[in-house]
């Protein structure tokens, strides 16, 4: 596995699994033969879809993703997303995952909603914005928000990356979390790089924070 492609997948390495407001809480009351629907929303680099892919793994199901920013028209869910979730059987179970799915246009969501219903197969709608999200999809999903990382959250996930791929961080887990507001992929991908903040960077980011905070 190349280090750099690092991306948590079991349970046990997402940061955060212990918590009640985590789907991966869950994982151990979910049936794989009983649907559900879920919409994850928050900022980007707050494990969205790394959450999806390991309730997917964990659970035995087939993954069929779909970008909505890249196909948000009508004809993409009554064509290409519909036959994706028509095909779930007993023996092969599809997760739908729709990614950024405040693209899809609102005629896109209402014909989304009618093949939600009609469907047996998995659901998880990525977004950042829930607010572009119609309430009848909302409606028929369990709503979990990532909240952006904490200290501790990145201080574990610096030591995940140390035993996973011997990358090691060259900067305090204060200061990531400061630069970075808590987006594990970008604090991620820094430590990989094996560059430091600047002093500047790093003063300017608790600078920013103390205004912040009044």
């Amino acid at each position: 596995r190349n280090p750099m492609n690092f991306r948590p997948q079991t349970p046990k390495q997402f940061i955060g699994n212990d918590d009640p407001e985590s789907p991966l809480f869950y994982l151990d009351e979910w049936d794989r033969d009983s649907p559900q629907c879920f919409l994850f929303s928050g900022a980007p680099g707050l494990g969205k879809t790394t959450a999806a892919y390991i309730i997917a793994n964990y659970l035995g199901l087939e993954v069929s993703e779909f970008n909505a920013s890249d196909e948000r028209g009508i004809d993409v869910v009554r064509n290409r997303i519909k036959a994706e979730a028509m095909s779930s059987s007993p023996w092969s179970t599809v997760m739908i995952l729709l990614d950024e799915a405040e693209g899809l246009t609102k005629q896109a969501q209402d014909a989304l909603k009618r093949t939600m219903e009609k469907s047996e197969c998995w659901w998880i709608l990525t977004c950042n914005d829930d607010s572009a999200i119609i309430p009848a999809i909302k409606s028929r999903c369990v709503h979990f928000r990532f909240k952006p990382y904490s200290e501790k959250h990145v201080r574990a996930y610096a030591q995940l990356l140390l035993s996973e791929t011997g990358a090691s961080p060259q900067d305090s887990a204060a200061d990531l979390h400061a630069h970075y507001s808590g987006d594990l992929r970008a604090i991620g991908n820094h430590i990989m790089s094996g560059r430091s903040l600047s002093q500047n960077q790093t003063d300017f980011d608790n600078l920013a924070l103390n205004v912040a905070a009044g």
